[in-house]
């Protein structure tokens, strides 16, 4: 699962930034939002495209720039937030 986490958040990436992003280039990053010049607005749409496209909600004290910043940390954040989703009881 964490692979395709990966691939989809570079896909975002992409996408936001209209760059040609390769994971390797994601996961050397030292800063995904400085190294990708990802602006306030391009932030929040990452955000937002992260929610859509995982199905998970991102709390506001989770908004936090130097979280958002690491990939590895965003890519685990991503995968906690999915595990906690799958574990939840239907009904």
């Amino acid at each position: 699962m964490k692979f395709e986490i990966s691939q989809k958040i570079v896909g975002l990436l992409s996408e936001i930034t209209q760059q040609d992003i390769e994971l390797t280039e994601v996961i050397n990053s030292d800063n995904i939002l400085e190294d990708f010049m990802l602006d306030s607005v391009a932030i929040l749409r990452l955000i937002m495209e992260i929610e859509s496209v995982f199905d998970i909600k991102i709390d506001n004290f989770e908004m936090d720039m130097e979280l958002f910043s690491d990939f590895r940390i965003l890519s685990n954040i991503i995968e906690g937030k999915i595990d906690e989703k799958d574990s939840k009881p239907v009904g």
